[in-house]
């Protein structure tokens, strides 16, 4: 009875969080990463639509200078859209093939390790080439959120660290020096 009642509190505090369909490993834990395009003059008209290669996940509208989620996994894709033309839910490949569409060039890090003091990413985007037959975006900037609690934590560990080494070499040193006094041989 009480394992049903642990299994089903467990169950329910689960569905409450975010999903990832991502395996992380062990040492490993999830951080955002979000891409921001930067305005454009070409963008008079038109959206660009980010969506998936494959897998799950719908299509969505991306706004200039706007952070968006992407997907390395599932293979995010750019396309730019008129605004005039409804946007499907799902893109099919017929829809696909009928759009110029830019691959992001930038790859998702999705995980860091515990340790690490970085909190999410931010790549800034800026668009490279657009004519009617081409679009290509360039990386302009990618920047890390640091949690400063977790840097100053590693920093007073190390500060510990080194005073305890400063410590034992101390203590070593006046144990020598004891022991020649005493005209016995220093223990090694």
């Amino acid at each position: 009875m009480m394992r049903a009642l642990l299994c089903t509190i467990v169950a329910c505090f689960a569905l409450t969080l975010p999903l990832r369909s991502d395996v992380l490993l062990p040492g490993q834990r999830s951080i955002p990463h979000k891409l921001v395009i930067l305005p454009s003059e070409n963008w008079a008209g038109k959206h660009i639509v980010a969506g998936p290669m494959r897998g799950f996940g719908g299509a969505h509208v991306v706004e200039p200078g706007v952070p968006f989620e992407f997907s390395t996994k599932y293979g995010t894709r750019l396309y730019v859209v008129a605004q005039s033309e409804p946007i499907p839910q799902s893109l099919d490949e017929a829809w696909k093939a009928a759009h110029l569409s830019a691959e992001i060039p930038v790859t998702e890090i999705s995980s860091v390790s515990v340790s690490s003091p970085v909190e999410s990413v931010l790549t800034t985007l800026s668009i490279a080439r657009w004519t009617d037959s081409n679009l290509e975006l360039s990386v302009t900037s990618q920047v890390s959120r640091i949690n400063r609690w977790v840097l100053g934590a590693m920093a007073g560990a190390a500060v510990l660290g080194l005073c305890g080494f400063a410590l034992v070499l101390r203590r070593r040193r006046r144990a020598e020096q004891a022991a020649r006094a005493l005209g016995r041989p220093a223990a090694s």
